[in-house]
């Protein structure tokens, strides 16, 4: 029995490896129609999030594959500034965005010099505890345990550095100031690449919470969007 059970295992590692291996995606090849040798500088943004998940420079190349975005999501947009690797001038600013990307190939262009959309115009808010830090725009779920009214669920309407308003499915509105605030509900994901086999949802308690709000600011020097409180 113990090895019927050890086998079925290996056979289904085998086959979650084998649907990783075939829903892994190209890697995204950058076509320099410049007619100038560029180091690029690159941005890797997930549009719902307050980090960027990558900023580098590339190797000198005419085409060349960055390897560190083979991942491509559905919630990506890349921010690119090609300098001439003798002159030092900006050659081209542009920015891609998920549609730009499905094809595999971003193409850069000599004298494209366009300034990208902010991510979100409107602020968001970060809760951080002893043992979490979480993101949440106005319109999101959020579940949490306060003080007085206990637990909360609905959806973030407004917040500040010293209260957040939840709007119950009762279309009832619940403030709660930050030192009420005892614990927030956090689900995890676990599986194959962007497929969730199963959730692991529970409360997570903070006692030193806080409530910080970040808004877009834009970065000239990396022609790129950055959250900043």
């Amino acid at each position: 029995m113990r090895n019927s059970y050890f086998l079925m295992g290996v056979i289904f590692f085998l086959f979650l490896n084998l649907h990783a291996q075939t829903n892994k995606m190209s890697w995204l090849s950058v076509k320099n129609n410049t007619g100038r040798t560029l180091n690029l500088y690159a941005t890797i943004i997930k549009t719902d999030s307050t980090k960027n998940t990558g900023r580098y420079y590339s190797r000198k190349n005419t085409n060349m594959s960055l390897e560190d975005m083979k991942s491509i999501g559905s919630d990506l947009r890349i921010d690119v500034i090609g300098i001439d690797d003798s002159t030092k001038d900006t050659i081209c600013m542009q920015s891609f965005s998920q549609e730009d990307l499905k094809s595999g190939v971003i193409e850069l262009k000599a004298g494209v010099l366009n300034k990208p959309a902010p991510v979100d115009p409107m602020p968001r808010l970060i809760i951080t505890g002893t043992r979490f830090y979480i993101l949440r725009k106005t319109g999101d779920e959020i579940k949490i345990r306060a003080n007085g009214p206990g637990t909360i669920r609905g959806k973030l309407i407004r917040f500040d550095k010293k209260s957040i308003t939840i709007l119950t499915s009762e279309g009832k509105e619940e403030v709660v100031l930050k030192e009420n605030f005892k614990s927030i509900k956090i689900c995890s994901g676990y599986g194959i690449g962007r497929r969730v086999i199963f959730r692991n949802c529970r409360f997570r308690k903070s006692n030193k919470t806080q409530f910080r709000m970040v808004r877009q600011k834009y970065e000239a020097k990396y022609n790129s969007w950055v959250w900043s409180e």
